[in-house]
């Protein structure tokens, strides 16, 4: 049989096939019941040498030395990498499109492979440090409206050098302006072409700026209806990272988090991969004015919220898209509550307990309501801080165990490697001089 239904029951096969292969290959300790891995995600993947090249300079990068004097790869190339990449995530994969500075692509060039990577069912995000998009608009509205793109990923700190306007001495707080811009240019992408274009922003977090964590969060609080993604990214001692690599404490990032919260946010609601790796806190944020009352997904030691967690990620965790918007995973989440009676008795009976357990925030935002005179802006948010290993850590007992449960991948001599393998083994700078040479590998350049 063929046509669309065949087409979904196959696709939708391979990814229950994906997940179980996913979920058996994790050890034992990490088959936990908030384990997203193989439960409703495989991994995440990315491009590498897209476009090597980048006009930044930044303090801490992860770029080989000899980067910018490499070409971009052909097309095929890059096709070989999507291709790969959809064989091992499965249908709606997540996959960054980056390297160094891929909006240094030409735009039809960088929309070809956006549009590969959506014909072949992957869900791309381009990553930049958008200074291409704040100089010239029209590539980004181009990038939507023509090539179908509908998420992107944009780096801003105070490790960046080469952003116009900006100088060295600048502080978090004062490129706060350059973060304004970003997000009025994604409501006017939006408004101008239609599309619910989805936007993140990364924070590379040194010692630095570790104080400044709290201010920058605050202002994605008040900015959550143009950004629904902020991940912290403590620095590594990788690439070309010219400022001191100190480990940076998870313990004082998340003070500063707790600080703009105005409550101690739980930490570990979900795991996906190594709990060293990543922290993953979904929110939902209701804003009315400048007010900010915020709704945990799962609230620390809270056993009826671990459990109810735990109940969806086994009945609908395969099924729900979450690279979709909220809109549409809501509309997918009602059609299974009314398949399933016994789900939908349990989501019924939470939602009256979270109602009333949640009554005084929830007071709170009905007396803002009021005194506003607006209704709420209800935002879905999530905070991810991924934790890059330095090469030391990786001959570590703990860094071998991150790296086989590892969730951030790169597609290398058509397998799959971890992004820390990639960036602090040496392989990046290997594929540099490769390219510079321009030869094909002769071997693999993976250790097995």
């Amino acid at each position: 049989m063929s046509g669309p239904f065949s087409q979904k029951s196959e696709a939708q096969l391979e990814k229950q096939n994906l997940l179980k292969e996913r979920w058996q290959s994790l050890p034992e300790e990490l088959q936990t019941t908030h384990q997203l891995a193989g439960k409703t995600a495989i991994a995440c993947g990315a491009t590498h040498h897209v476009m090597e090249k980048c006009n930044f300079s930044c303090t801490c990068c992860y770029l080989g030395p000899e980067a910018n004097k490499t070409e971009p790869l052909p097309f095929s190339a890059v096709k070989d990498q999507l291709d790969t990449m959809r064989r091992s995530l499965g249908i709606a994969g997540k996959v960054q499109i980056t390297a160094g500075e891929v909006t240094l692509l030409p735009l039809p060039q960088l929309g070809r492979i956006i549009k590969y990577a959506l014909k072949i069912g992957l869900d791309p995000m381009v990553m930049s440090h958008g200074q291409r998009f704040i100089e010239e608009p029209e590539y980004l509205i181009a990038l939507v409206r023509d090539y179908g793109l509908r998420k992107i990923s944009i780096h801003i700190d105070t490790t960046q050098r080469g952003r116009r306007g900006i100088d060295r001495h600048m502080t978090e707080e004062d490129l706060h302006q350059v973060r304004d811009q970003f997000a009025n240019l994604i409501r006017r992408v939006r408004r101008e072409t239609g599309h619910p274009l989805q936007a993140a922003s990364t924070v590379t977090v040194t010692e630095s700026n570790l104080t400044s964590v709290a201010s920058i969060t605050d202002w994605f609080f008040k900015n959550s209806d143009a950004f629904r993604l902020l991940s912290f990214l403590p620095v590594a001692d990788v690439g070309r990272t010219r400022q001191s690599p100190d480990p940076v404490h998870r313990d004082g990032l998340w003070q500063q988090i707790h600080q703009a919260s105005g409550q101690s946010i739980n930490r570990f609601p979900l795991q996906f991969g190594h709990r060293k790796c990543n922290n993953l806190v979904p929110l939902l944020l209701a804003r009315v004015g400048q007010k900010t009352i915020i709704f945990e997904g799962v609230r620390s030691k809270n056993p009826k919220d671990e459990a109810m967690l735990a109940e969806a990620i086994n009945t609908v965790g395969a099924t729900i898209n979450w690279g979709l918007p909220w809109q549409e995973n809501i509309s997918q989440f009602l059609t299974i509550l009314l398949k399933n009676p016994r789900f939908l008795a349990k989501t019924l009976r939470y939602t009256g307990y979270r109602f009333w357990s949640e009554r005084r925030k929830l007071a709170q935002l009905l007396l803002n309501i009021i005194q506003q005179k607006e209704l709420p802006q209800l935002n879905p948010f999530l905070f991810i801080i991924h934790n890059f290993m330095s090469p030391g850590d990786l001959k570590t007992e703990e860094g071998k165990a991150r790296l086989e449960a590892c969730i951030f991948k790169v597609p290398v001599d058509g397998k799959m490697i971890s992004m820390c393998e990639m960036n602090a083994t040496g392989i990046r700078e290997k594929l540099d001089r490769l390219q510079l040479k321009k030869k094909p590998p002769t071997k693999s350049l993976v250790a097995h």
